[in-house]
């Protein structure tokens, strides 16, 4: 196991900081555990004590080696980015006549990085929110990361190549989700097909390069089509309530359902509590008992806006909305970056989070065979016999990376988003249920 970090006593424990036999295995162990229960109950539910009972030492004997969880955690995001830069040092040229099989490897290569870091790569944008030590660290890794593959993929770090600079990191984004979100509907999906899909979406869009963006219908011009209404316009959820909302408190209502988003983007479920909700919202927590029994009844009451909020965009034809539109979709994609950016936590909990309530349980599996069945329309082509990889793929690349790079890790301008998404829908999508040789 990697260990990376100083190894060795934090003063003033103990005479001598550097550490022989017993003191490397005593802060392996405290590794190995703070790992198990960051997997178990989630960053934010971590304590340095619950990691010290784990292991089977005292808080103090912790307290000898890492200064804090954070430290811990970081050591942890150390090594996710050191492998991922070496990972990028291994690609071959994507650019060529072996392409295609170049991007499958480093495909495979990066979603079994992520199945091995699993814990650090879905925690830490939680743990970021809140840990200043590990902000700039995992930064630096992704433009490294960035800066090291670019050239492997025909890039250049130049603004003329707006959003395909952007690529890199959002190959990052996509191929983790994907494989998480695999991982979570279910191990009989085939990771194999879903790699393949996978290369051929990002070999097709690098390998059009510039003159791909450039053959992109933009306009200025607003288009008809779907408007998402935000919470305070459409008719107001009920689910979850205890008592109905009335004119008068309804302000003070979406200040805390609003406050409810924020902290669950933040720190998920597992992590949010009615009395983070409060002081976000700037309230008492006797407010937000008025109106909801607890936590679990809050989330309700968002998972049946975030319900709404889809039905409406999702109700409109596709094929005309996004692959035939003037506008090639920018319309629709910026309504449905809003509904991402507003609901994209219920969203992202319910794929990666258990939640207990048999109702919430049932909305969500619900509402994800609807959004997979309208958004698959995306698609061209006949879906394949067996395992269709399209659903997971569309999951990761339309609800994960947009959430992700919008409210977990703010990283791309939301023009630069909007335009990454289109080639990807219009160059990319394509190319997953066809064979491509160029």
């Amino acid at each position: 196991m990697t260990t990376t970090g100083p190894a060795q006593r934090r003063a003033p424990y103990g005479a001598n900081p550097h550490l022989g036999h017993n003191g490397n295995r005593a802060r392996s162990e405290i590794l190995a555990a703070a790992r198990e229960v960051f997997a178990e109950i989630g960053y934010h539910g971590v304590t340095v004590d619950v990691i010290a009972q784990r292991a089977g030492r005292s808080g103090p004997a912790v307290y000898q080696y890492f200064e804090n969880k954070e430290a811990i955690f970081r050591i942890f995001v150390d090594e996710l980015g050191t492998d991922l830069i070496a990972h990028a040092t291994t690609m071959d040229d994507m650019t060529g006549g072996h392409g295609l099989d170049a991007m499958r490897r480093f495909v495979d290569g990066l979603s079994s990085l992520f199945r091995k870091h699993r814990v650090t790569a879905i925690e830490w944008p939680s743990a970021e929110a809140t840990g200043h030590q590990l902000l700039t660290p995992a930064e630096a890794f992704l433009r490294r990361f960035a800066a090291v593959a670019s050239p492997h993929l025909g890039l250049a770090d130049s603004a003329d190549q707006l959003p395909l600079r952007s690529l890199p990191m959002a190959m990052l984004s996509i191929v983790q989700w994907a494989e998480y979100t695999r991982e979570a509907w279910g191990p009989r999906q085939s990771q194999r097909r879903l790699n393949d899909s996978l290369a051929r979406l990002f070999y097709r869009v690098i390998s059009r390069g510039n003159a791909v963006r450039a053959a992109m219908p933009v306009t200025n011009t607003p288009t008809t089509g779907p408007t998402m209404a935000l919470l305070s316009d459409h008719v107001f959820p009920t689910m979850g309530l205890r008592r109905p909302v009335t004119r008068r408190s309804r302000p003070m209502v979406e200040r805390i359902l609003q406050a409810a988003s924020q902290e669950f983007a933040r720190k998920g479920y597992a992590g949010a509590s009615i009395q983070q909700i409060a002081e976000q919202a700037g309230v008492g927590k006797p407010n937000v008992y008025t109106y909801w029994t607890d936590r679990e009844a809050l989330f309700s009451t968002l998972a049946d806006a975030a319900s709404a909020a889809l039905r409406t965009v999702l109700s409109y034809d596709l094929e005309v909305e996004v692959l035939r539109a003037a506008d090639g979709g920018r319309h629709w994609l910026d309504e449905w970056i809003d509904l991402v950016v507003q609901h994209g936590a219920i969203l992202h909990i319910w794929t990666h989070e258990h939640l207990d309530n048999p109702t919430l349980g049932e909305l969500a599996e619900q509402m994800t065979i609807f959004v997979n069945s309208n958004l698959t329309a995306l698609v061209p082509g006949r879906q394949p016999k067996g395992y269709d990889p399209a659903p997971i793929l569309l999951w990761a690349l339309l609800i994960e990376f947009p959430y992700t790079m919008s409210v977990q890790l703010p990283e791309l301008e939301r023009d630069e988003l909007r335009e990454l998404l289109q080639l990807m829908i219009h160059y990319g999508l394509p190319a997953i249920r066809s064979d491509i040789a160029s």
